[in-house]
Protein backbone atom coordinates (compact mmCIF):
# COMPACT_ATOMS: atom_id res chain seq x y z
CA UNK A 1 0.00 0.00 0.00
CA UNK A 2 1.76 3.12 -0.51
CA UNK A 3 2.30 5.94 1.93
CA UNK A 4 0.36 8.78 2.17
CA UNK A 5 2.06 11.85 0.31
CA UNK A 6 1.96 15.59 0.34
CA UNK A 7 0.17 16.13 -2.54
CA UNK A 8 1.78 19.48 -4.43
CA UNK A 9 -0.89 19.44 -7.77
CA UNK A 10 -4.22 17.90 -8.58
CA UNK A 11 -4.63 15.42 -11.09
CA UNK A 12 -5.38 18.02 -13.48
CA UNK A 13 -2.11 19.86 -12.12
CA UNK A 14 0.38 17.38 -13.21
CA UNK A 15 -1.39 16.71 -16.05
CA UNK A 16 -0.90 20.87 -17.31
CA UNK A 17 2.59 20.28 -16.02
CA UNK A 18 3.10 17.24 -18.17
CA UNK A 19 2.02 19.02 -21.12
CA UNK A 20 3.49 22.86 -20.51
CA UNK A 21 6.69 21.61 -19.88
CA UNK A 22 6.83 19.64 -22.70
CA UNK A 23 5.87 22.14 -24.57
CA UNK A 24 8.84 24.57 -23.53
CA UNK A 25 11.19 21.82 -24.18
CA UNK A 26 9.86 21.28 -27.82
CA UNK A 27 10.03 24.85 -28.88
CA UNK A 28 13.34 25.83 -27.18
CA UNK A 29 15.10 22.89 -29.18
CA UNK A 30 12.99 23.38 -32.60
CA UNK A 31 12.92 26.91 -32.84
CA UNK A 32 15.89 26.62 -35.25
CA UNK A 33 14.21 24.56 -37.47
CA UNK A 34 10.89 26.24 -36.72
CA UNK A 35 12.31 30.45 -37.66
CA UNK A 36 14.80 28.83 -40.47
CA UNK A 37 13.06 28.36 -44.14
CA UNK A 38 15.33 25.48 -44.87
CA UNK A 39 15.75 23.63 -41.81
CA UNK A 40 11.67 22.85 -41.92
CA UNK A 41 9.87 20.77 -43.98
CA UNK A 42 12.60 21.03 -46.81
CA UNK A 43 14.47 18.92 -44.77
CA UNK A 44 12.30 16.60 -42.90
CA UNK A 45 10.04 16.07 -45.87
CA UNK A 46 13.01 14.37 -47.78
CA UNK A 47 14.43 12.20 -44.94
CA UNK A 48 10.81 10.84 -44.35
CA UNK A 49 10.09 10.04 -47.95
CA UNK A 50 13.53 7.88 -48.20
CA UNK A 51 12.77 6.24 -45.14
CA UNK A 52 8.70 5.25 -46.47
CA UNK A 53 10.58 3.97 -49.23
CA UNK A 54 12.43 1.98 -47.90
CA UNK A 55 16.24 3.59 -49.13
CA UNK A 56 17.90 5.32 -46.14
CA UNK A 57 20.70 3.77 -44.83
CA UNK A 58 20.93 1.70 -41.06
CA UNK A 59 20.20 1.75 -38.53
CA UNK A 60 17.91 4.79 -39.42
CA UNK A 61 15.78 2.29 -41.80
CA UNK A 62 15.42 -0.71 -39.01
CA UNK A 63 13.79 1.66 -36.65
CA UNK A 64 10.67 1.58 -38.68
CA UNK A 65 8.00 2.88 -35.32
CA UNK A 66 10.14 6.56 -35.70
CA UNK A 67 8.89 7.10 -39.39
CA UNK A 68 5.99 5.00 -38.97
CA UNK A 69 4.10 6.64 -36.48
CA UNK A 70 4.79 10.73 -37.74
CA UNK A 71 3.12 8.67 -40.89
CA UNK A 72 -0.51 8.76 -39.28
CA UNK A 73 -0.97 12.10 -39.02
CA UNK A 74 0.76 12.87 -42.24
CA UNK A 75 -2.15 10.96 -44.21
CA UNK A 76 -4.25 12.79 -41.81
CA UNK A 77 -3.37 15.89 -43.79
CA UNK A 78 -0.51 16.86 -41.41
CA UNK A 79 2.71 18.77 -42.86
CA UNK A 80 6.30 15.63 -42.61
CA UNK A 81 7.89 18.31 -40.17
CA UNK A 82 4.52 19.07 -37.93
CA UNK A 83 3.64 15.01 -38.34
CA UNK A 84 7.32 14.73 -36.64
CA UNK A 85 6.72 17.69 -34.24
CA UNK A 86 3.56 15.95 -32.81
CA UNK A 87 5.02 12.57 -32.50
CA UNK A 88 7.80 13.68 -30.51
CA UNK A 89 5.73 16.03 -28.34
CA UNK A 90 3.63 13.35 -27.29
CA UNK A 91 6.49 11.22 -26.68
CA UNK A 92 7.71 14.11 -24.24
CA UNK A 93 4.10 14.10 -22.40
CA UNK A 94 4.21 10.68 -21.80
CA UNK A 95 7.99 10.66 -20.45
CA UNK A 96 6.98 12.95 -18.16
CA UNK A 97 3.56 10.59 -16.86
CA UNK A 98 5.77 7.34 -17.17
CA UNK A 99 8.63 9.08 -14.82
CA UNK A 100 6.07 10.45 -12.53
CA UNK A 101 4.49 7.44 -12.10
CA UNK A 102 8.27 4.78 -11.87
CA UNK A 103 9.05 7.12 -9.58
CA UNK A 104 6.31 8.14 -7.27
CA UNK A 105 7.16 5.00 -4.99
CA UNK A 106 10.25 6.01 -3.82
CA UNK A 107 9.87 9.58 -3.39
CA UNK A 108 8.59 11.31 0.14
CA UNK A 109 6.05 13.82 -1.66
CA UNK A 110 5.21 15.26 -5.67
CA UNK A 111 7.68 18.18 -4.95
CA UNK A 112 10.33 15.41 -5.27
CA UNK A 113 8.88 14.76 -8.13
CA UNK A 114 8.58 18.10 -9.70
CA UNK A 115 12.35 18.17 -9.52
CA UNK A 116 12.91 15.22 -10.72
CA UNK A 117 11.20 15.67 -13.65
CA UNK A 118 12.47 19.56 -13.90
CA UNK A 119 15.94 18.22 -14.04
CA UNK A 120 14.86 15.90 -16.59
CA UNK A 121 13.17 17.87 -19.25
CA UNK A 122 16.02 20.69 -18.63
CA UNK A 123 18.94 17.48 -19.95
CA UNK A 124 16.17 16.36 -22.93
CA UNK A 125 16.24 20.19 -24.07
CA UNK A 126 19.89 19.95 -24.14
CA UNK A 127 20.12 16.94 -25.63
CA UNK A 128 17.84 16.93 -28.41
CA UNK A 129 18.73 17.91 -31.78
CA UNK A 130 17.15 20.00 -34.25
CA UNK A 131 17.49 17.03 -36.74
CA UNK A 132 15.54 14.05 -37.88
CA UNK A 133 16.56 12.15 -34.44
CA UNK A 134 12.68 10.73 -34.17
CA UNK A 135 13.68 7.39 -32.37
CA UNK A 136 14.88 8.58 -29.23
CA UNK A 137 11.68 9.96 -27.40
CA UNK A 138 10.10 6.75 -28.45
CA UNK A 139 12.38 4.93 -27.29
CA UNK A 140 12.83 6.34 -23.73
CA UNK A 141 9.04 5.85 -23.68
CA UNK A 142 8.99 2.23 -24.28
CA UNK A 143 12.46 1.92 -21.82
CA UNK A 144 10.37 3.61 -19.02
CA UNK A 145 7.42 1.56 -19.65
CA UNK A 146 9.51 -1.35 -19.45
CA UNK A 147 10.73 -0.74 -15.91
CA UNK A 148 7.12 0.31 -14.94
CA UNK A 149 6.25 -3.20 -15.49
CA UNK A 150 9.49 -4.57 -13.97
CA UNK A 151 9.01 -2.90 -10.84
CA UNK A 152 5.48 -4.28 -10.53
CA UNK A 153 6.58 -8.09 -11.71
CA UNK A 154 4.28 -7.50 -14.76
CA UNK A 155 6.04 -9.70 -16.91
CA UNK A 156 3.84 -10.53 -20.20
CA UNK A 157 3.66 -6.62 -20.19
CA UNK A 158 6.70 -6.32 -20.08
CA UNK A 159 7.59 -8.63 -22.65
CA UNK A 160 5.16 -6.62 -24.67
CA UNK A 161 6.51 -3.64 -24.24
CA UNK A 162 10.76 -4.62 -24.96
CA UNK A 163 8.79 -6.40 -28.87
CA UNK A 164 7.18 -2.55 -29.44
CA UNK A 165 10.52 -0.96 -28.88
CA UNK A 166 12.16 -3.06 -30.60
CA UNK A 167 10.69 -2.11 -33.48
CA UNK A 168 11.93 1.41 -33.13
CA UNK A 169 15.20 0.96 -31.75
CA UNK A 170 17.40 -1.86 -29.99
CA UNK A 171 18.37 0.02 -27.31
CA UNK A 172 15.84 -1.77 -25.23
CA UNK A 173 17.78 -4.81 -25.27
CA UNK A 174 19.86 -3.36 -22.05
CA UNK A 175 15.94 -3.86 -20.05
CA UNK A 176 17.44 -7.51 -20.07
CA UNK A 177 20.20 -6.94 -18.24
CA UNK A 178 18.22 -5.00 -15.41
CA UNK A 179 15.50 -7.57 -14.97
CA UNK A 180 18.33 -10.04 -14.71
CA UNK A 181 19.96 -8.02 -11.27
CA UNK A 182 16.59 -6.74 -10.46
CA UNK A 183 14.87 -10.28 -9.92
CA UNK A 184 18.17 -11.69 -8.31
CA UNK A 185 17.88 -8.51 -5.89
CA UNK A 186 17.21 -9.74 -2.55
CA UNK A 187 16.90 -13.45 -3.50
CA UNK A 188 18.13 -16.37 -2.02
CA UNK A 189 21.18 -17.07 -4.49
CA UNK A 190 20.30 -20.28 -5.50
CA UNK A 191 20.19 -22.63 -8.42
CA UNK A 192 16.47 -21.52 -9.06
CA UNK A 193 16.71 -18.08 -8.69
CA UNK A 194 19.87 -17.83 -10.43
CA UNK A 195 18.08 -19.58 -13.73
CA UNK A 196 14.90 -17.50 -13.15
CA UNK A 197 16.59 -14.30 -13.52
CA UNK A 198 19.00 -15.31 -16.28
CA UNK A 199 15.81 -17.02 -18.03
CA UNK A 200 14.27 -13.76 -18.35
CA UNK A 201 17.18 -12.09 -19.49
CA UNK A 202 17.75 -14.33 -22.02
CA UNK A 203 13.69 -14.21 -23.07
CA UNK A 204 13.84 -10.35 -23.26
CA UNK A 205 17.14 -10.51 -24.93
CA UNK A 206 15.83 -13.14 -27.82
CA UNK A 207 12.76 -11.21 -28.14
CA UNK A 208 14.37 -7.93 -28.66
CA UNK A 209 16.65 -9.53 -30.97
CA UNK A 210 14.24 -11.65 -32.92
CA UNK A 211 12.24 -8.21 -34.01
CA UNK A 212 14.91 -7.33 -35.09
CA UNK A 213 16.13 -9.81 -36.93
CA UNK A 214 12.32 -9.95 -38.79
CA UNK A 215 12.93 -6.09 -39.69
CA UNK A 216 15.95 -7.45 -41.40
CA UNK A 217 13.97 -10.02 -43.36
CA UNK A 218 11.54 -7.13 -44.46
CA UNK A 219 13.74 -4.35 -44.97
CA UNK A 220 16.53 -5.97 -46.18
CA UNK A 221 20.17 -5.45 -45.01
CA UNK A 222 21.82 -1.68 -45.14
CA UNK A 223 24.93 -0.09 -45.19
CA UNK A 224 25.39 2.30 -41.99
CA UNK A 225 25.13 5.66 -42.45
CA UNK A 226 28.37 6.44 -40.88
CA UNK A 227 29.88 3.41 -39.65
CA UNK A 228 29.17 0.37 -36.88
CA UNK A 229 31.76 1.26 -35.35
CA UNK A 230 32.53 4.76 -33.41
CA UNK A 231 35.66 4.29 -31.10
CA UNK A 232 37.87 6.04 -32.98
CA UNK A 233 35.02 8.96 -33.90
CA UNK A 234 34.85 9.09 -29.86
CA UNK A 235 38.14 8.64 -28.92
CA UNK A 236 38.84 11.77 -30.65
CA UNK A 237 36.12 13.62 -29.65
CA UNK A 238 37.76 13.44 -26.05
CA UNK A 239 40.94 14.34 -27.39
CA UNK A 240 39.53 17.27 -28.76
CA UNK A 241 36.15 18.44 -26.98
CA UNK A 242 35.16 18.46 -23.52
CA UNK A 243 31.74 16.93 -25.11
CA UNK A 244 33.34 13.77 -25.76
CA UNK A 245 33.86 13.09 -21.86
CA UNK A 246 30.14 13.91 -21.18
CA UNK A 247 28.73 10.09 -20.55
CA UNK A 248 31.10 10.48 -17.07
CA UNK A 249 28.92 13.06 -15.19
CA UNK A 250 26.13 11.63 -17.18
CA UNK A 251 26.32 7.86 -16.81
CA UNK A 252 29.64 6.93 -14.54
CA UNK A 253 29.31 9.67 -11.84
CA UNK A 254 25.64 8.73 -10.94
CA UNK A 255 26.63 5.15 -11.24
CA UNK A 256 29.13 5.54 -8.69
CA UNK A 257 26.81 7.58 -6.45
CA UNK A 258 24.63 4.48 -6.50
CA UNK A 259 27.04 2.21 -5.68
CA UNK A 260 29.03 4.26 -2.51
CA UNK A 261 25.16 4.25 -1.24
CA UNK A 262 24.01 0.76 -2.37
CA UNK A 263 21.69 0.15 0.90
CA UNK A 264 19.74 3.62 0.65
CA UNK A 265 19.23 2.36 -2.66
CA UNK A 266 15.56 1.05 -4.34
CA UNK A 267 16.11 -2.30 -5.77
CA UNK A 268 15.53 -1.44 -9.28
CA UNK A 269 18.18 1.68 -8.99
CA UNK A 270 20.76 -1.06 -7.91
CA UNK A 271 20.23 -3.08 -10.92
CA UNK A 272 20.38 -0.15 -12.81
CA UNK A 273 23.62 0.51 -11.64
CA UNK A 274 25.00 -2.84 -13.05
CA UNK A 275 23.77 -2.78 -16.09
CA UNK A 276 25.62 0.82 -17.00
CA UNK A 277 28.99 -0.63 -17.70
CA UNK A 278 28.16 -2.79 -20.20
CA UNK A 279 25.32 0.70 -20.95
CA UNK A 280 28.88 2.81 -21.43
CA UNK A 281 31.09 -0.17 -23.24
CA UNK A 282 28.29 -0.80 -25.82
CA UNK A 283 27.41 2.70 -26.17
CA UNK A 284 31.35 4.11 -27.13
CA UNK A 285 31.79 0.59 -29.22
CA UNK A 286 28.91 1.80 -31.78
CA UNK A 287 27.46 5.21 -31.04
CA UNK A 288 29.41 8.65 -30.37
CA UNK A 289 29.50 9.22 -27.43
CA UNK A 290 29.21 13.35 -27.53
CA UNK A 291 25.64 12.74 -28.79
CA UNK A 292 24.41 12.72 -25.26
CA UNK A 293 20.82 11.96 -27.04
CA UNK A 294 21.25 8.33 -27.07
CA UNK A 295 22.43 8.39 -22.93
CA UNK A 296 19.25 9.94 -21.80
CA UNK A 297 17.13 6.85 -21.07
CA UNK A 298 19.62 6.36 -17.96
CA UNK A 299 18.48 8.89 -16.16
CA UNK A 300 15.21 7.20 -15.82
CA UNK A 301 17.07 5.88 -12.59
CA UNK A 302 19.94 7.81 -12.06
CA UNK A 303 17.42 10.78 -11.48
CA UNK A 304 15.34 9.20 -8.55
CA UNK A 305 18.93 7.75 -7.27
CA UNK A 306 20.14 11.16 -6.45
CA UNK A 307 17.03 12.41 -5.30
CA UNK A 308 17.28 9.51 -2.80
CA UNK A 309 20.03 11.00 -1.49
CA UNK A 310 19.18 14.43 -1.44
CA UNK A 311 15.72 14.02 0.08
CA UNK A 312 16.44 11.74 3.32
CA UNK A 313 14.39 10.48 5.64
CA UNK A 314 11.89 7.87 3.70
CA UNK A 315 10.94 4.50 4.85
CA UNK A 316 13.02 1.81 3.24
CA UNK A 317 10.47 -0.90 3.19
CA UNK A 318 7.99 1.63 1.10
CA UNK A 319 10.82 2.21 -1.34
CA UNK A 320 10.11 -1.33 -3.69
CA UNK A 321 6.08 -2.00 -4.37
CA UNK A 322 7.61 -4.99 -6.23
CA UNK A 323 6.61 -7.38 -3.33
CA UNK A 324 3.28 -5.93 -2.94
CA UNK A 325 3.31 -6.50 -6.47
CA UNK A 326 3.86 -10.12 -6.85
CA UNK A 327 1.78 -10.75 -3.66
CA UNK A 328 -1.72 -9.24 -5.44
CA UNK A 329 -0.54 -11.12 -8.91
Amino acid sequence: MERPRKALLPAWGWIAFYFIGSAVVLFEKMKFPLLRPGYGEPLWAPWHAKAMANTIGAPLQYRVLSYLLPEIPHRLGLSVFDSYLLVRYLCTVLMCALLHRLWRPWLKNDAEAAVGLVAFLMLYMMSTLPLPQPAEPINIVFVVGCYIALQRRQLPLLYLLVALGALNKLTVVFVAPVAFFYLLDGQQKTARAWLVAAGHAVAIFLVAGGVRLSILELVGTRKYISSLWMVETNLTWMKDSVAGWVFIPLVLAPMALIWLTWRRQPALIRAHSLMLPLFVVAHFLITIMAEFRTQMMTLALTIPAVLVLAFPGRDEAAEDPSAEAESDS
